[in-house]
């Protein structure tokens, strides 16, 4: 827990950097990605995820390679202060010996990049209709 409260802000910074459009918004569909990371490293396993999510595939409404960037993102800055934007998992993964500290490193990442995200995401909920009084 200590290493995800220490993202977090990290996480903030990452998603005003990299997730912001034009028009000063945020894709709720990063949203669902984020989420499908997770998902995808639970069930199958830490490298099959990297890999996944190192390329974009045409069917995704938005860059999964962000999502890559992002977490590394946030793990480098949190560790060295500094990070090739470019960067990707793939390329943090390749200099990595201990995949279990990395698998614990990336879900927190994970984590504080969905909590970062949701933020900044306004959803499109009906306003409530204002309650006539009876004067």
């Amino acid at each position: 827990m200590k290493l995800l409260n220490q993202y977090i802000p990290i996480a903030v910074d990452t998603v005003e950097d990299l997730f912001f459009t034009e028009n000063g918004r945020v894709a709720p569909e990063y949203d669902n990605q984020v989420s499908r990371f997770g998902v995808a490293l639970r069930q199958l396993g830490l490298r099959t995820t990297i890999a996944a999510f190192s390329t974009d595939s045409g069917s995704s409404e938005v860059s999964r390679i962000k999502i890559s960037q992002a977490i590394h993102r946030i793990i480098e800055i949190h560790e060295n202060g500094v990070c090739n934007p470019n960067d990707t998992l793939l390329d943090g993964f390749s200099r990595t010996t201990n995949e279990r500290l990395l698998k614990r490193k990336i879900n927190d990442a994970a984590i504080a990049l969905k909590l970062a995200l949701r933020v900044f995401i306004e959803e499109d909920k009906p306003k409530p209709a204002e309650e006539e009084s009876d004067d």
